[in-house]
């Protein structure tokens, strides 16, 4: 077995290299860069929210789709994800990396406030992404490989009552989005020895790790009731 494991890192993660805190320390400018205006938008809104606690209650059909509370939010989400997105725990030769759970915050945002929001906000979380670095092939490359597997994060929205399933279907359209832009344009890089398929489904399992980490840690007790209440506080605010 261990022979086994030792021959399947050495096919798809040769070349490979542990990269938790190189990204951040040739990056940091860029970090501290968006960190800042995301601390600066939560400090506006938190201002604003204490203002707005002593004007009269709006009707519920004037409450406009981001209020305070959920904008505040969001951008304290994007600043969490980007920057974990930064640190890599495996750089892998041919793109893509295991993150610390970089997708947990814009998850966790869509299972709160909905898909509406939710897709928005994984709009802008792939805006974020591209100030990474883009492989640009062509547009359908670029589609699948940023627009698609970033944006449909937002799809944990649709599970409202079941933070699991959404965390599950977010993780798993992104990874058939990164297997589909490989198979349709990275193959030519397979040198393992084995078919294509094969090659382009395991080396995007960097997604699928991910995955199973965020389903660990949401399903820690004490974690999971956090998630809960915090979720019955925000949704308090929006309609």
């Amino acid at each position: 077995m261990k022979l086994f494991m030792g021959k399947i890192f050495d096919i798809f993660f040769k070349g490979s290299k542990p990269a938790l805190w190189d990204d951040i320390a040739e990056n940091w400018l860029l970090i501290l860069c968006v960190v800042v205006a995301f601390a600066a938008i939560i400090t506006v809104c938190v201002v604003l929210i204490k203002k707005k606690r002593g004007e009269p209650h709006v009707s519920e059909k004037a409450k406009p789709l981001f209020d305070v509370r959920s904008l505040s939010f969001a951008a304290m989400c994007l600043a969490v994800a980007f920057v974990l997105s930064f640190i890599k725990v495996v750089d892998l030769p041919q793109g893509g990396g295991i993150t610390p759970v970089s997708m947990l915050p814009v998850i966790l945002f869509a299972y709160i406030y909905g898909p509406k929001r939710g897709f928005i906000v994984s709009f802008a979380y792939f805006l974020l992404q591209l100030l990474q670095g883009v492989y640009f092939l062509n547009v359908v490359q670029f589609f699948f490989d940023y627009i698609f597997a970033f944006t449909i994060i937002g799809i944990a929205g649709f599970f409202k009552k079941n933070l699991l399933l959404g965390t599950i279907s977010a993780h798993l359209l992104r990874y058939l989005s990164h297997v589909i832009a490989a198979y349709a344009f990275f193959r030519e890089f397979n040198q393992t020895g084995i078919n294509d398929t094969a090659y382009c489904l395991i080396y995007n399992s960097f997604v699928l790790i991910e995955m199973v980490a965020c389903i660990i840690i949401i399903l820690i007790p004490p974690v999971k009731n956090s998630i809960e209440k915090m979720k019955r506080n925000l949704r308090k605010s929006v309609r």
